[in-house]
């Protein structure tokens, strides 16, 4: 480790363990649940949150904070300080996603992203592409149909590979991800959503030729779910993120975004110099 790197690392050790020790044990029991006291825990979380990033999973402090703030809500019996209690909810969601948002900014320079909208109403399920699907094409209708130019979003279960004997250009050796996705049921603050992960195999064409089914997976996803740490390995080593952006419980619907980077990145994350892996992993 170098000097520079030596320096930077207790820097960040004791801001953490500064930070750390006034998010944790600056409040009498008094205090806990009060106005001033929820202002400070925000501010310190946040403050955590941008600084250590890369190191810190910050969900069990979001969750934690907006539980207290749950219980302030239900056990006041004046208006004003519910008002200010709900109010203080809504900021520690928007905290998380500035978080969220900059960590999915980040990913997608060294991977894409994938915006999406689900209903539970109609139990839809969606096709997620998870790579870049540039010169890529299905068999529709007999002709081949560049991927880019699908609009109707048919679930990946439905899709037919082209029909053997159609070409004879060999096949890729290893598949490409994608996933189906279907909106279960939403909470307060997260969505139920199962997913089924394929292999899709194109020919050197570019053509879909065959695809491979994985198992099925139930995932809850939180606002306070932060892509660094919230994310799941695909088999081509490559690693995917939902992102809960927004909820309309009354019409059953949410929207997400779903990032997906490279495998070097969890492998290199403990380093100190975090926006140099990034820009390494970006060439």
């Amino acid at each position: 480790m170098t000097e520079r790197e030596k320096s930077d690392t207790s820097i960040r050790e004791r801001m953490f363990d500064t930070l750390l020790t006034k998010y944790l044990g600056a409040f009498t029991d008094d205090e806990l649940d009060s106005e001033i006291s929820f202002r400070k825990r925000i501010m310190f979380l946040d403050l955590l949150s941008l600084n250590f990033q890369e190191y810190l999973n910050a969900k069990p402090l979001f969750e934690d904070l907006n539980g207290r703030l749950d219980r302030a809500i239900r056990n006041t019996t004046h208006s004003t300080e519910k008002e200010t209690f709900l109010a203080l909810q809504n900021e520690v969601k928007k905290v998380a996603a500035r978080v969220a948002s900059k960590q999915t900014a980040a990913l997608s320079s060294i991977g894409l992203t994938r915006e999406l909208s689900l209903d539970t109403q109609d139990m839809s399920l969606r096709c997620v592409r998870l790579y870049d699907v540039t010169g890529r094409k299905e068999i529709q209708d007999g002709k081949a149909v560049s991927l880019i130019d699908i609009t109707d979003h048919v679930p990946c279960s439905e899709i037919k590979p082209a029909e053997a004997g159609l070409t004879d250009v060999a096949q890729q050796a290893q598949g490409s991800p994608s996933i189906d996705i279907e909106l279960i049921e939403l909470g307060d603050t997260s969505a139920t959503v199962e997913i089924t992960p394929y292999e899709e195999f194109f020919n050197q064409d570019g053509v879909l030729t065959s695809m491979k089914q994985g198992r099925r997976m139930v995932f809850e996803v939180s606002f306070f779910d932060l892509p660094y740490m919230d994310n799941t390995e695909l088999f081509d080593g490559s690693r995917f993120s939902l992102v809960l952006k927004e909820m309309a419980l009354g019409e059953g619907a949410a929207k997400f975004s779903a990032v997906i980077f490279k495998e070097g990145f969890m492998t290199l994350r403990d380093r100190p110099l975090f926006e140099e892996m990034l820009r390494t992993l970006q060439k």
